[in-house]
């Protein structure tokens, strides 16, 4: 049977999904599958995406490019090697289930006639041809009805209370044994037609085609990036960011619809804008503009005279949440909801007073993005659990109470209530989806061909709107002391976390090339690049080699938290290394290889701990904050900031004591952009010009190695320096270009 869901859903936190990717593992370290890479990329490739639903991502021209590197000129007609290699992959799971995986409880196949995988539980105690139905929500057999009572028992055969027979040594009458045997018949071709009968039934009902895909078009097509739009209230007005000028800084346009050509509202002289937003009368639009480094100020600009109103000062979020923060302003027009560094807050439009509406757990990053619903009533907000983990849910204004509605570890970006309030928009891996406000399951608006971000809805008009954003994240080698930069990754997704073997030949690092986030290994020119993990749609990267170089430290957020795992570099065997009920990530070795340091958000509080490699005892080792810890390479102390927002760089004595600062030149958000290489931190800097530096322990001077030419990543581990010294990898982020896409109607 093949695995599907009656709505697919964004959140693959599901038991089918976990149970399918362990199986994968051990097929893919099985004998018949550990020394054919071809085989162990193309199940893979198979099963990930049959799991994710991107059936539009398992055609035989589209496996050839991105399974056996095919051009994109590639004719299936022309070349069968998928369909060759498919037969060959038929024959080795064949092979696997009648060996090694014989006792295996799920079976992966992949069936002839087409590429997407099927998945089925199977129980030992039945014959091996009677496979189980997974519930596709619950990963766990399904039920049935019994006797059509609501009560619900394991699927299996019933028997009846019958009496015992009594035991007989008498052979059973010829005329009674014929008897038998045809009514044995009967009853297994009554079987068998119930059983095709309910197949048809079943067909049908599953092959009925669910809404179609969103129809959109372009809105606008300029050059560079246009982002963040807001319509107006009547719906025929969409204000956006373009980074149109000379200066390359993003203002405030404003653009009809019919029409192309933007009208331009805000001066690069005063300022970088974001989260334009329309009042409830449409003569205003507020925004919000950076004051200084930890502020952001509300402005209001009166769009017949364009006089612009500073109405309150807020502080920015302590540490990187996402792709952006975002403002509303409520239906009455008496305030406007907005994020006052971890909380949400109202901010009266006439007297700018602040009142704080929620309060955000300590162990999670804070409330985001808030928008009100068409009555007023609700603010439907981003909960943002961890870096890179968010989670849509409502905040009732009358009760205060809060409501979850989505589940899953993936970022959100940019949500939207429907007209009528029935029903939010949101956006999440490249798509756009639909929740009903009362809860129940998402459904896909978009196939993800392209990028959807910051959905909006009008008021009026039955229109939505969308950026489609793009950039290409890259890793790129600087020679030292000076030299030009040279590209070493690259594809035409996000390659990022770089690290260096001890042996100076091999390069790990994070990329999303296949579709979802794998840990991967090249040669140090980035050259024969191989995917190590499968672990699916998760949160995966912070990838750091052990000093013997045969074992790779990363982290995965695999269930509701993140937990360290080591993945065997030769042979591609996991094992999980830390499984607590908080986030541990961005794991490093100590220099003897015996020990693995981590960050924990024990208790809403990053801090560091380590642990034996061989396992044992945690302990913890920071006591005042820590994340992302380095130790010297004379082994003495260990380097860190306090956490992912940190400027400065503290050091401890690795036998405990008294902690010290050692540098305080980091800009926020960088803690996965610097390295210690003996008496050198080297870091990154994000604030143009883009520029390489280093920071001499001895001597306390800091150095401008080298201009970069692109912006380092902010909030990722991003930079790694080679054994000797010679070079600094780091991944850079290409500019981006968007552009704004329109779907009309829209209901």
């Amino acid at each position: 049977m093949q695995v599907t869901r009656p709505e697919a859903s964004p959140d693959d936190g599901f038991n089918v999904r976990n149970a399918a990717l362990e199986e994968l593992q051990k097929i893919l370290a099985s004998d018949g599958f550990a020394k054919s890479e071809r085989m162990r990329r193309f199940l893979s490739y198979a099963v990930e995406h049959s799991l994710a639903q991107d059936l539009g991502q398992l055609k035989e021209s589209v496996i050839g490019g991105a399974v056996f590197d095919r051009p994109a000129t590639y004719d299936p007609k022309a070349d069968p090697i998928v369909r060759i290699e498919a037969r060959r992959l038929r024959e080795k799971l064949a092979a696997y289930y009648a060996g090694e995986g014989k006792d295996d409880p799920i079976l992966i196949n992949l069936p002839k006639g087409g590429y997407v995988t099927s998945i089925e539980a199977v129980r030992r105690t039945r014959s091996p041809s009677a496979p189980v139905m997974l519930d596709t929500k619950s990963g766990i057999p399904a039920p049935k009805r019994r006797n059509g009572s609501n009560s619900l028992q394991e699927s299996r055969p019933e028997t009846p209370d019958l009496p015992s027979p009594r035991p007989s040594s008498a052979p059973l009458p010829a005329q009674s044994t014929a008897r038998s045997m045809i009514t044995h018949r009967m009853i297994v071709l009554a079987l068998v037609a119930v059983a095709v009968l309910i197949a048809a039934v079943w067909k049908i009902a599953t092959s009925r085609p669910g809404p179609p895909p969103l129809e959109f078009h372009n809105f606008t097509s300029l050059p560079g990036a246009e982002l963040q739009p807001a319509f107006s209230p009547d719906g025929t007005k969409v204000a956006f960011l373009w980074n149109g000028s000379e200066s390359g800084r993003r203002n405030i346009y404003v653009q009809t619809v019919g029409s192309f050509t933007p009208v331009l509202l805000t001066k690069d002289a005063e300022g970088e804008v974001s989260s334009p937003v329309w009042s409830p009368g449409g003569r205003e639009i507020a925004f919000l503009r950076p004051l200084g480094i930890d502020h952001l100020g509300i402005f209001v600009m009166d769009l017949a005279t364009r006089d612009i109103v500073r109405r309150a000062v807020i502080e920015s979020a302590p540490s990187p949440v996402g792709p952006s923060v975002l403002i509303d302003w409520s239906p009455d027009g008496k305030s406007i909801a907005a994020t006052n560094r971890r909380d949400l807050v109202l901010i009266s439009t006439s007297n700018g007073a602040i009142t704080r509406i929620t309060t955000s757990p300590e162990r999670i990053l804070g409330h985001y993005d808030p928008a009100f619903s068409p009555d007023g009533r609700t603010i439907a907000f981003r909960e943002a659990l961890s870096h890179g983990v968010d989670q849509l849910s409502l905040l009732d204004l009358a009760s205060g109470r809060i409501t979850r509605l989505t589940t899953g570890s993936r970022p959100l970006m940019g949500h939207a209530w429907t007209a009528d309030g029935s029903a939010l928009v949101f956006a999440r891996q490249r798509s756009l989806w639909r929740i009903p406000a009362a809860g129940g399951e998402p459904r896909r608006l978009t196939d993800g061909t392209i990028t959807a971000r910051h959905p909006r809805i009008a008021r009026a008009g039955g229109r939505l709107v969308f950026a489609s954003p793009r950039q290409t994240i890259r890793v790129w080698r600087q020679p030292l002391p000076a030299g030009k930069s040279e590209l070493v990754l690259s594809s035409t997704l996000t390659d990022v976390s770089p690290d260096i073997a001890p042996d100076g030949r091999r390069i790990a690092f994070r990329s999303d090339r296949s579709g979802t986030d794998e840990i991967w290994v090249s040669d140090i020119h980035g050259t024969a690049p191989r995917r190590l993990t499968q672990f699916g749609r998760t949160l995966t990267g912070c990838p750091r080699w052990s000093p013997d170089g045969h074992s790779l430290a990363l982290d995965s957020r695999t269930g509701d938290n993140s937990d360290i795992f080591i993945v065997n570099v030769d042979n591609g065997k996991l094992r999980r290394f830390t499984s607590e009920n908080y986030d541990e990530v961005v794991p490093s070795w100590s220099r003897d290889g015996r020990t693995i340091y981590y960050s924990a958000n024990t208790n809403g509080t990053w801090q560091i701990w380590k642990r034996p490699f061989i396992g044992g005892t945690a302990v913890q080792v920071t006591q005042a904050g820590g994340f992302g810890a380095w130790e010297s390479s004379d082994g003495r102390w260990i380097y860190y900031t306090k956490d992912r927002g940190g400027r400065a760089i503290w050091r401890l004595p690795v036998n405990g004591g008294t902690e010290e600062t050692v540098f305080e030149g980091l800009d926020a958000g960088m803690w996965g952009n610097w390295r210690l290489h003996n008496d050198t931190i080297f870091f990154a800097g994000v604030q143009p010009p883009y520029s390489l530096r280093a920071f001499d322990l001895v001597t306390r001077r800091e150095t401008i190695l080298a201009n970069l030419p692109n912006r380092p990543l902010v909030g990722d581990a991003g930079l790694a320096v080679a054994p000797d010294g010679a070079s600094i990898f780091i991944s850079l982020a290409d500019p981006v270009a968007s552009d704004l896409f329109l779907v009309e109607p829209f209901h």
